[in-house]
């Protein structure tokens, strides 16, 4: 439904123009009338119309004074101007106010009814635009946690993600050269246990709100997934002064305790902050944040508050955890293991005695390889497996629980890539078969499987133990076979018909095949 306010001093016209309008725009226009410039402003302000049907020349405020009063405050009104062919000058300054209809007096109904009808077109196609708008916006909105998610995962998994963090950043329209981690974490009544009971009726998802926007009310900040009960997030910005940052962060920490508290006081929180990094280096603000969150068990801690005893612990293999993800995206176990034994080696020795640090190492381990499985099958996986790591308590049986894992992994994998494999060459044989009579070659096959020539090459041969031409040509030949059998057609037509453009060639090529000439083929079947 749209509004139209017709204004004009004569009655005799508004009540020409109502007519119309009932008659043909019963359903689609709601119509009001002012009978002064005065009064159409004083009714665009009540009636808020989608259309006013404007009389230039009226006494007092003429139609182009109230015109220009009423786009102050309200711009996207569309005016048709009604004026007689010596008011053209008004005209003239009507269309320098962006009016873009002009009817002239007395009004045809013909051109009234098209004028509207071009109108209201124009503003259905701008009303399913501005829809159209705020549904991507709102599903914008919706994607940002899962977009910043990425973005957590791609900075701590370090260097070799560079340019998918990269990537990330420019989505996001983050600026800032770098920034720092904190890491957030939850427990009841000083059992874990607790905690995940309440995330198992349903609470996670509330808690998980709660938090982000306490966050994104406090500062400029991406925040991670809740994993079970801790929680990632970058806060970004460019402090040159170290003291200064190191201040602020406190201040956000201090204020995020404090507003969870007031949702409930059965919360214990600590929260652990690392030092300012570039975005290229943050995953050891990541390192430093995961350091500092439990110094003493308790509070919140920033890095550089730290007394020289924790700075013994080394710095952790990341490179090992890249080659170990790559191992994994090989399907190559044995690269796998030798890769994840270096970093439980330095889990074990750095922290030995602090077997919940380390288990919360292994367990991130864990989840960044399951990113892996989900970016090569977007399989969602099971996570209850990361409550039952958590349930454990030596380090020995977090290795085995950590090695099935990797093994579960690789085999999905595996399976993945063998499917993607054999569709491939699914698809090709499919395409060869239904097109083996047109001008066909490997490069244009490629192309259809989306893969390129020379792996396609290569694939082909592993899984059909023939190459691509020895393929094509048995599938030609078959069918000359068939052809010479069932049908009348000649060598010269045969050929054609398989794909053949000179009948000398077919000839050499099925003498070559079957060691018979097509003649002599064609002869033993006519004996039979």
């Amino acid at each position: 439904m749209f509004k139209l306010l017709i204004v004009d001093d004569e009655k005799i016209v508004i009540d020409a123009v109502s007519f119309i309008i009932n008659k043909e725009f019963k359903e689609i226009i709601e119509a009001v009338s002012a009978k002064s410039g005065r009064e159409a402003i004083e009714k665009c302000q009540s009636f808020n119309p989608d259309i006013v049907l404007m009389d230039i020349r009226m006494p007092g405020i003429n139609g182009i004074d109230a015109i220009n009063e009423i786009k102050k405050t309200q711009s996207n009104i569309v005016f048709i101007i009604v004026s007689a062919y010596e008011q053209f000058e008004y005209a003239k300054e009507a269309i320098g106010l962006g009016v873009n209809d002009y009817i002239l007096k007395p009004i045809i109904k013909n051109n009234l009814v098209d004028t509207l009808e071009n109108i209201i077109k124009r503003l259905n196609r701008e009303r399913e635009k501005r829809q159209l708008d705020l549904q991507n916006i709102e599903n914008y909105q919706s994607l940002i946690p899962f977009v910043e998610h990425g973005f957590i995962y791609s900075i701590l998994l370090g260097e070799s993600y560079a340019a998918k963090a990269a990537k990330y950043k420019e989505i996001l329209g983050i600026s800032e050269p770098g920034g720092y981690i904190m890491i957030l974490e939850s427990s009841i009544n000083e059992t874990q246990a607790d905690f995940n009971e309440m995330l198992e009726q349903g609470d996670e998802h509330r808690y998980y709100k709660m938090i982000r926007d306490t966050f994104k009310y406090k500062c400029k900040c991406l925040v991670g997934t809740l994993m079970i009960n801790r929680m990632v997030v970058f806060i970004s910005g460019n402090y040159t002064k170290e003291y200064e940052g190191r201040v602020k962060a406190y201040d956000i920490a201090t204020y995020v305790v404090d507003k969870l508290k007031d949702y409930s006081n059965e919360f214990k929180l600590s929260i652990g902050i690392g030092s300012y990094k570039s975005i290229k280096n943050i995953s050891s603000s990541y390192e430093e944040a995961l350091r500092a969150l439990h110094y003493k068990d308790k509070g919140i801690t920033h890095i550089k508050d730290i007394t020289v005893d924790v700075e013994n612990i080394t710095e952790y293999p990341k490179d090992q955890e890249n080659r170990l993800i790559e191992m994994i995206m090989n399907t190559d176990e044995q690269g796998a293991f030798d890769a994840f034994n270096k970093i439980y080696i330095w889990v074990y020795k750095n922290y030995k005695n602090l077997h919940k640090d380390g288990k919360w190492k292994l367990m991130e381990l864990m989840l960044n390889i399951d990113r892996v499985l989900f970016d090569f099958t977007s399989k969602d996986e099971d996570k209850n497996y990361f409550f039952n790591m958590n349930n454990i308590e030596d380090y020995f049986t977090l290795e085995s629980l950590c090695r099935k894992r990797i093994i579960h992994v690789i085999k999905n994998i595996g399976e993945f890539q063998k499917k993607k494999i054999n569709r491939v060459i699914l698809n090709a044989k499919l395409y060869i078969d239904e097109n083996f009579s047109d001008e066909i070659t490997l490069e244009g096959v490629s192309k259809v499987v989306c893969v390129s020539p020379q792996y396609f090459s290569r694939l082909f041969k592993e899984e059909t133990c023939q190459n691509f031409i020895e393929y094509l040509t048995k599938v030609r030949i078959d069918r000359a076979k068939q052809l010479m059998k069932s049908s009348s057609l000649s060598i010269k037509e045969i050929c054609f018909k398989t794909g053949y453009t000179d009948p000398n060639y077919f000839s050499h090529i099925f003498k070559k095949t079957e060691k018979l000439t097509p003649s002599e083929y064609i002869k033993n079947c006519n004996k039979g």
